[in-house]
């Protein structure tokens, strides 16, 4: 083995590394699991996860891609590409104030349930749309970041009540625009299991 081959090696267990990182954080955009307490913290973590792709993509013309490795290379220009699109969406998002504040994601009120809590948030995309409302079921593992499971998303509403019960469950009633019948979940111990 030569020390091209070893370093090759090495650096591809980097490149793995920084691609999973960054597919982790994607998904976590789309399937909440861990979140800020701050959205502008959640927007600037989100604006930093896109360089990992450009960094993996470094790493790898760092090296040299040889014949055999023009697939990884090209798979990487694909993922800077898109990451780079994100990024630049991100950052105008923070600059003109679409993202990251704390009105377009406002915790309204939250029932404290043993360690954890549930929380109702409204959301507001703007002047032509109508209010949102998101309740989750949150738990605080460090400060300022909180172990998170989505128990109901509806639009258009205003507000809920939540109303904790016997059996480690919690009912959940829409009050706005009109009022809907009772929904109940069942509480995690550990929020996602």
């Amino acid at each position: 083995m030569t020390s091209s081959d070893s370093g090759w090696r090495i650096c591809r267990v980097g490149i793995i590394i920084l691609v999973a990182t960054y597919a982790a954080i994607m998904l976590n955009v789309w399937f909440e699991v861990l979140r800020f307490t701050s959205e502008y913290a959640n927007a600037v973590s989100f604006l930093l996860a896109q360089s990992l792709p450009f960094l993996a993509l470094i790493l790898c013309l760092w090296l040299g891609c040889r014949c055999k490795h023009r697939a990884i290379l090209l798979l990487l220009l694909l993922l800077t590409t898109v990451s780079m699109l994100f990024g630049c969406l991100a950052f105008a998002g923070l600059k003109l104030g679409f993202l990251g504040t704390e009105a377009d994601f406002e915790k309204i009120h939250s029932t404290t349930t043993g360690t954890a809590e549930v929380a109702v948030y409204r959301t507001n995309g703007g002047a032509t749309t109508s209010y949102g409302v998101i309740v989750r079921h949150q738990k605080q593992i460090l400060p300022r970041l909180l172990l998170v499971r989505r128990l109901l998303a509806a639009y258009p509403a205003v507000d809920a009540s939540v109303v904790i019960l016997k059996n480690n469950a919690v009912q959940i009633t829409l009050d706005e625009p009109s009022p809907t019948p009772p929904l109940t979940f069942r509480l995690r111990r550990f929020v996602i299991w």
